[in-house]
């Protein structure tokens, strides 16, 4: 599980995209591009106790209600921060980059 804040998300991928991951909220949410890019449409970089502060002081009369309820929800929950920040780090330090 990763915290995301938006509703902005891929509609339709480019034909080179390969699904890497998906959510209920987001049909492509994490992307592959072979071997040189990745796209990740969560926020890997937000915490939960981030995510709380966004809710409370950015959430309430903005984002409808229900959606606020699941997101408190799956707070205590634990996310896949430090798995996806390997994953960057596994991808950038691979040694075929070039065009």
């Amino acid at each position: 599980m990763l915290n995301a804040w938006h509703l902005d998300q891929v509609i339709t991928p480019p034909d080179q995209a390969t699904v890497i991951g998906s959510s209920e909220c987001c049909k492509y949410a994490f992307l592959g591009y072979g071997a040189k890019a990745f796209s990740v449409q969560a926020h890997p970089e937000f915490n939960s106790t981030f995510v709380k502060g966004l809710i409370d002081t950015r959430g309430r009369g903005v984002v409808p209600e229900p959606l606020l309820e699941k997101a408190m929800a799956t707070l205590s929950v634990e996310n896949s921060n430090t798995h996806l920040a390997e994953k960057i780090a596994t991808f950038f330090k691979s040694p075929d980059k070039t065009a």
